[in-house]
């Protein structure tokens, strides 16, 4: 086994392409499926809103804009940021704060000035990265506890406990002026004894008196029962009460809860795209481990020594073989293991069967590299090219196969293209393996995906088996040019 000891010794000569392939990506594979598929424990966990780092700068000093500041405290936390031009660059530009929101001097007079108006209301100032979408939803959010306030003022609810709706439906139900005693207990007697039914007619009511208010509160005019807020009285005590109103309204959230479509999300998809996503590392890898071992063999001294060592072609073909076994076995194993020790809960979710299916998957797909680099080795080529062919064909399977960029989201022509490589065929059956168990049409397409892969590791080695043949029967050559192209299988 001198021949396999001294490969061996060229590999770990080479080991620095299983790191940066192997474990390097291997590790980056962990960290783009924790980041970019939810696990099941965060699936099935309630929705929870995003807390930001928001800063304000409060140049008005009003009640409003105290206001505004006790609205953002409940939306995140409050970073506290100098008023200096640069400072608030410096803090939106490196992340500090994902929402900054300047008040300008003198807002809540232009605010009162606007609403007694009817005016759309004065803007403020908001910053935020244009690629958050948290930071453009609490603009949002903002902009709708202005409105409150402006509405409170508007319909001149401040006092009411209930809010807008509440006093139109007391207004609605108040007795008119003037009314005769008698006539009122009779009212109150008819509303006591009226079926439950009717409760969804008060609400409506109550609606609509609510409607009417707006309605007459743009016109200038107050509905029934509802005490309109004239100009000259809204000073800092009714902006007080209506900013402490539009906080508890703001303070009502809509209850949210997350339903997926049955087979949306996958127990086990974390692990699967974990795999799918190490196709590129394993395909490097043992393109350049097995190609640089292939051009040291076929040197011209080592070619010479060969030819005329007394040891036997099948002896050589065996231990050369071995050694090439031995990267694809190391890429194999440390991607494989990796994953089951970081997502053993997601590969738990695809049981032992759909596990062993899709070590199998990964082992018959890492002969398809290994094929590449035989082929690429037998030709002849250098280690810089055995490097360029492994990254070159290892974007190319993993971009066609789906590991990046879902197939579903690229044109039918590229879907019907990825049908030609083995990486679309590798992909299709980690997806059916984490399915497990299969039916029987998902058997026979299993079945289907590893006979193409095999088939793919088959057409790559014989090719290059020729073209070794080919080279070592060239005029010029004076020396087999391998040992696995003498082999004659």
């Amino acid at each position: 086994m001198q021949v396999f000891k001294c490969l061996m010794r060229i590999i770990r000569r080479n080991a620095v392409y299983l790191l940066i392939y192997v474990v390097a990506l291997s590790f980056m594979g962990v960290a783009m499926a924790a980041n970019a598929v939810p696990s099941q424990a965060e699936s099935s966990d309630p929705y929870e809103r995003a807390a930001l780092n928001i800063a304000m700068v409060d140049r008005d000093g009003s009640t409003l804009s105290h206001g505004i500041a006790d609205f953002l405290a409940t939306q995140g936390t409050i970073v506290d940021v100098e008023d200096d031009a640069l400072a608030l660059q410096d803090a939106v530009a490196k992340g500090e704060v994902e929402y900054l929101l300047i008040v300008p001097q003198g807002y809540e007079e232009a605010f009162v000035e606007a609403v007694q108006e009817g005016d759309d209301l004065p803007q403020m100032e908001a910053v935020y990265s244009y690629y958050a979408r948290p930071g453009a939803l609490e603009d949002a959010s903002v902009a709708s506890y202005v409105g409150l306030v402006s509405a409170y003022l508007t319909l001149g609810q401040a006092q009411a406990a209930g809010g807008p709706l509440a006093a139109a439906a007391a207004g609605a139900a108040a007795p008119p002026e003037g009314a005769a005693p008698e006539d009122v207990a009779q009212a109150a007697a008819a509303a006591s004894a009226a079926p439950e039914g009717a409760a969804a007619a008060e609400a409506a009511a109550a609606s609509a008196a609510a409607s009417d208010g707006a309605t007459s509160a743009a016109e200038g005019t107050a509905p029934v029962g509802v005490t309109m807020v004239p100009p000259a009285e809204i000073d800092d005590a009714a902006i007080a009460d209506a900013v402490d109103a539009a906080l508890d309204a703001a303070a009502e959230k809509a209850p949210v809860e997350l339903v997926r479509a049955e087979g949306e999300v996958q127990e086990s998809a974390q692990f699967s795209f974990y795999l799918k996503f190490s196709s590129y590392g394993i395909f490097a890898a043992i393109v350049a481990c097995v190609g640089a071992v292939m051009s040291t063999v076929n040197a011209p001294e080592v070619r010479r020594r060969h030819g005329a060592s007394p040891l036997s072609t099948l002896s050589l073909n065996v231990q050369m073989a071995l050694a090439c076994l031995v990267v694809t076995l190391l890429a194999w194993g440390w991607t494989f293991g990796l994953g089951l020790v970081v997502f053993g809960d997601s590969a738990a979710a695809a049981g032992t069967g759909g596990v062993a299916l899709m070590a199998l998957v990964l082992f018959v797909f890492s002969l398809v590299p290994l094929g590449i680099a035989l082929l690429v080795g037998l030709a002849g080529a250098s280690t810089v090219i055995s490097n360029a062919v492994g990254n070159i064909c290892g974007l190319v399977v993993s971009f066609f196969g789906g590991a990046w960029v879902p197939l579903s989201l690229v044109g039918p022509e590229i879907q019907a293209a990825a049908h030609f490589l083995p990486g679309y065929w590798f992909t299709t059956a980690i997806d059916l393996c984490a399915q497990a168990p299969l039916s029987g049409d998902a058997w026979a397409t299993l079945g289907l995906c590893l006979a193409v892969l095999l088939l793919f590791a088959a057409v790559f080695t014989l090719a290059g088996l020729l073209v070794g043949r080919l080279r070592s029967q060239s005029s010029g050559s004076g020396a087999p040019v391998g040992a696995l192209a003498d082999a004659g299988f």
